[in-house]
């Protein structure tokens, strides 16, 4: 799932930020090799863009 939200403050800048999540389905976790942490991953970001 992905959530993000951007804001052009000017002509030239905008910024954005987001939440990404990673939802562990069964054979992401009992896959061979597959990480011993079970849980789901969150990402958040924030980002400024300049454009000249």
């Amino acid at each position: 799932m992905e959530l993000s939200m951007r804001w052009d403050a000017r002509d030239n800048v905008c910024l954005e930020a987001g939440w990404n999540t990673l939802i562990k389905g069964t054979f992401a976790r009992i896959a061979p090799d597959a990480p011993t942490n079970r849980d789901n991953v969150n990402y958040f970001y924030v980002q400024k863009m300049v454009r000249f």
